[in-house]
């Protein structure tokens, strides 16, 4: 069974060319545009704007992990851009305690509703799925 040269995924999941790389990866070998902050702002405002408009409790919603990138994606949403977010958390069983402390703490010092999820069957049959194709 091929394998995508860059990402592992096999054949039965995805396309691969010739060349050995994924349809997935070949779309995204352009990256996405840089189009600047302000751009970005723009599009916070319609939507900070959308959510007011309808009576909603939260501007948006932020997944978060406990790992710095997400905590400061919390951070910035809160503080930099003065949104409302409602924080995502999919515990998939591998978070280290530290991430779990670090997720409450930026919750509670922010003032942020959080939200946890988790489908332990699910993850299970998905993880074991995932080893066994990767063993093969």
């Amino acid at each position: 069974m091929k394998r995508c040269s860059k990402c592992i995924l096999t054949e039965r999941a995805v396309p691969i060319g010739s060349d050995g790389v994924c349809l997935y990866c070949r779309r995204d070998e352009g990256g996405i545009p840089y189009k600047g902050e302000k751009a970005l702002v723009e599009i916070i405002e319609r939507h900070r704007r959308g959510a007011r408009e309808r009576g909603a409790s939260h501007d948006c919603i932020v997944s978060v992990s406990g790992g710095r990138d997400s905590i400061y994606a919390l951070y910035a949403m809160v503080r930099k851009y003065k949104l409302k977010p409602l924080a995502f958390n999919y515990s998939q069983g591998f978070v280290e305690p530290i991430a779990r402390e670090n997720l409450e703490n930026a919750v509670r010092i922010l003032g942020v509703d959080l939200i946890r999820s988790s489908d332990n069957k699910a993850q299970h049959r998905y993880t074991r799925h995932n080893l066994m194709a990767l063993s093969k």
